[in-house]
């Protein structure tokens, strides 16, 4: 009897494993083949755990990256703002001292033109002071030399004493007295002129005499009068004034005078 040939079929298990098994025979496991699938997956598992733990490790590096980079920033944005703290606070100071030199200096030339301008206030009550003498002593003497021609019977006398009457009342003295006691009182005769322009000019030079501190005496004599006409005239001018019986004429010339 002529044998025939059976067939054979080709297995594949896997890429390395490659089993030539007759049709009629039945495949088989064998522990090579079990051990090869059991290697394959252990290292696809451990590959895994490389990629899982690579992942993990790159993340943790990132978020420490990104702590990091955030703290960096953080600090320095902390160190610009104190600089800029500094540099306000330096600028603050240097604004403090510049004002500070440029008031000394204004303080400075304030009490220098104070200083001038009490020093020509001095020279000024000085000069309305001595003016004032001046008139007081030069009205004593024409007045007494008046006396003296009023008892004489020679006409000349008599001329003579009138002049000097006359002389008492209209010297030229008078403008520049004025003119020195607006510059000392700023301009207060031509204040109170204005206030009362009723005024006349021996109540105007009454007022000044009065803010100079002379007495009824030394005014009198000024004026070639006796003491008692110049109470009156006082009076009188209160009276033009429109002031009260209680107010006090000296204290409304010198509130005025403020």
């Amino acid at each position: 009897m002529k044998r025939i040939a059976k067939p054979f079929c080709v297995v594949y298990v896997l890429p390395i494993s490659v089993l030539f098994l007759s049709c009629s025979q039945k495949p088989h496991s064998s522990p090579f083949h079990i051990s090869e699938i059991s290697m394959w997956q252990a290292v696809i598992v451990l590959l895994l755990l490389i990629m899982i733990a690579a992942s993990l490790i790159l993340h943790y590096r990132y978020r420490k990256m990104k702590v990091r980079l955030h703290k960096e920033r953080e600090a320095a944005f902390l160190e610009a703002r104190r600089m800029v703290e500094i540099e306000k606070q330096k600028a603050f100071q240097l604004a403090n001292k510049l004002i500070e030199e440029k008031t000394a200096i204004a303080e400075e030339e304030v009490r220098e033109a104070i200083e001038k301008a009490q020093e020509e206030a001095r020279q000024l009550q000085a000069q309305v002071t001595s003016t004032s003498v001046m008139l007081a002593n030069k009205t004593d003497y024409l007045m007494q030399l008046q006396e003296k021609l009023k008892t004489s019977d020679n006409n000349e006398y008599k001329r003579i004493a009138k002049e000097i009457k006359t002389n008492l009342t209209e010297a030229d003295h008078w403008a520049d007295f004025i003119k020195n006691f607006n510059l000392l009182h700023s301009h207060y005769v031509d204040n109170i002129t204005q206030k009362h322009p009723d005024l006349t000019a021996n109540e105007v030079r009454l007022i000044c005499f009065i803010l100079s501190g002379l007495s009824n005496k030394e005014i009198a004599g000024i004026f070639s009068v006796e003491p008692e006409s110049v109470k009156k005239a006082r009076y009188r001018l209160k009276k033009k004034l429109n002031l009260p019986e209680e107010e006090s004429l000296t204290f409304y010339l010198q509130h005025l005078k403020a």
